[in-house]
């Protein structure tokens, strides 16, 4: 009804300059929530950061820097950045 409305119009922000009030973060936990039910995979991905490969080789330079994260199948790394609930995706944003 109307309150639920005016919970989404509050929690939207000012979405005309870009500022978020919490919704988007609700939407991606339920996206994940759905990815969990509907039993998609949860996938691994390595992360190095770009000073800790050599660019001509291909090889790992500092295996200390490099760290993993996880995410569903169909997440954007974008979507693991901002509201990854993995262990290093804060690490991403």
């Amino acid at each position: 009804g109307e309150s639920l409305l005016s919970m989404v119009r509050t929690m939207a922000g000012r979405w005309e300059v870009g500022e978020d009030a919490g919704l988007e973060t609700l939407i991606a936990s339920v996206r994940e929530e759905l990815a969990r039910s509907e039993g998609k995979k949860e996938i691994k991905f390595w992360c190095v950061p770009s000073n800790a490969w050599d660019e001509e080789t291909c090889v790992i330079t500092n295996d200390d820097a490099k760290f993993s994260v996880t995410a569903f199948e169909g997440m954007s790394i974008t979507d693991v950045a901002k509201f990854g609930s993995g262990e290093n995706a804060p690490v991403l944003g």
